[in-house]
């Protein structure tokens, strides 16, 4: 019995066991019935995207159909399915990235190299190598595609510009919207992938509805979905999270027996292209800006002294501003135009409304009324209830208690329990 045959066996029995129709399990995992009839007989070799349905369906794990077990990590191995997968391992510029091929065999997959910095550096040499040794281990392709100019366009660029117009952007999320999500994803499609595997600590799901949903990790220390929001329906119908549902400290005990040397490394803690978080000076040798002074005022406007320009300061930031008083000054609100940087107490920092714009909705196309939800504008932030009033191009946010320090640039985002709902940049 061969391997398309096992898997049509197994199915069959998933079938009978969850006491649903052929016909039941064709409509809800999106197949043709005629092609999930010829699955199921073994007549016909799988396509993936059509597999991984019919596993959901079943409440199974894909793993369970190609393998007939478990694994101890998805998306680390299918041994007995092909050569084997692999998770990402992310490092300053580049990204090792798994896709799936299956235009060939069951599972063939191939490890991405994107690089995101100038080429020939020590760092990125030492990178490239790793990544290829993690694939020869596997028996798996190794590729290396150039993504500098999409990094510097849509991550540093953007990074360096928002600075300067006075907002505190989160290069992490365009990187995920641009790069991984958007030339890795494009690339891997063109090679004749199915999906895109990275590590980030997510889920991905699909509804009854059929629409694709973005869920949080399961370990809320590690969880990413915030930087996810910007996703699309096409995006996430191309994308497995596997790594979402464990711990970090499972990961590394699973790479480490998997006998992998970076199973070990430290945590990437900085933005990757500001390693040492001088952002102000990463700022003025990108853009060739020079600083531009200018006045601290306070909340009546009055002078208080001499900043060092705008691209220094960040909402709520209190070391580093150099003004003293009967209180503590913090960041409260910049003016790009005017050149200020406004000083007040800590509670000048809460507020209860915010508007943002550039929205993504994930869970629906778009809501017809007010959404009550929950909301972060932090990365580790906890969620605030909130009420979100939708408009044609930005939405209006109220939440229930006031939230410190709500900062133009980053991005809100929108949960119902562990569902993303969607999110935008605050304005």
């Amino acid at each position: 019995m061969n391997q398309i045959q096992l898997i049509a066996l197994r199915i069959a029995d998933l079938r009978d066991i969850s006491g649903l129709s052929a016909e039941e399990v064709a409509g809800r995992s999106g197949v043709p019935l005629e092609d999930y009839l010829a699955y199921e007989k073994g007549e016909k070799d799988f396509s993936f995207s059509h597999l991984f349905n019919i596993a959901e369906t079943l409440g199974v794990d894909i793993s369970d159909l190609l393998t007939g077990e478990s694994p101890k990590l998805r998306g680390y191995v299918l041994t007995r399915a092909g050569k084997g997968l692999a998770f990402d391992r992310r490092k300053q510029y580049h990204y090792q990235h798994l896709a799936y091929n299956f235009a060939h065999k069951l599972a063939e997959p191939f490890i991405v190299t994107v690089e995101q910095d100038a080429p020939g550096t020590v760092k990125q040499a030492s990178d490239a190598l790793e990544a290829r040794a993690v694939c020869q281990q596997l028996g798996a392709p190794h590729l290396i595609w150039d993504g500098q100019p999409r990094f510097r366009a849509s991550v540093m660029d953007h990074f360096a510009q928002a600075y300067l117009q006075g907002a505190t952007p989160n290069p992490c999320i365009n990187c995920n919207r641009y790069l991984k999500f958007g030339l890795l994803l494009d690339k891997a499609l063109e090679e004749g992938a199915d999906f895109v595997v990275t590590g980030h600590y997510a889920r991905v799901a699909r509804g009854e509805n059929g629409r694709w949903l973005l869920k949080k990790g399961l370990s809320p220390q590690k969880d990413q979905s915030y930087v996810l929001y910007t996703l699309s329906q096409h995006q996430l119908s191309h994308l497995r999270l596997p790594l979402g549902e464990y711990t970090k400290e499972e990961v590394r005990a699973i790479a480490a027996g998997a006998g992998f040397a970076n199973a070990q490394k430290p945590d990437s803690q900085d933005i990757c292209f500001v390693p040492d978080g001088a952002y102000a000076r990463f700022i003025w040798e990108h853009t060739g800006h020079s600083p531009e002074p200018g006045d601290f005022v306070d909340m009546d406007g009055c002078i208080l002294g001499r900043h060092g320009g705008i691209e220094c300061y960040t909402i709520g930031q209190r070391r580093g501003i150099g003004i003293s008083g009967s209180h503590p000054y913090y960041v409260v609100a910049k003016n790009a135009l005017r050149n200020t940087v406004m000083l007040g107490e800590d509670e000048d920092l809460y507020r209860d409304e915010l508007e943002a714009g550039d929205v993504n909705w994930i869970a629906f196309h778009h809501p017809d009324g007010p959404v009550r939800c929950a909301a972060r504008t932090r990365y580790h932030q906890a969620e605030t209830p909130c009420t979100v009033y939708p408009g044609e191009d930005r939405v209006r946010v109220r939440f229930d208690a006031p939230i410190r320090a709500v900062t133009p640039g980053q991005a809100v985002v929108f949960y119902d329990g562990d569902l993303v709902l969607g999110g935008g940049t605050i304005l």
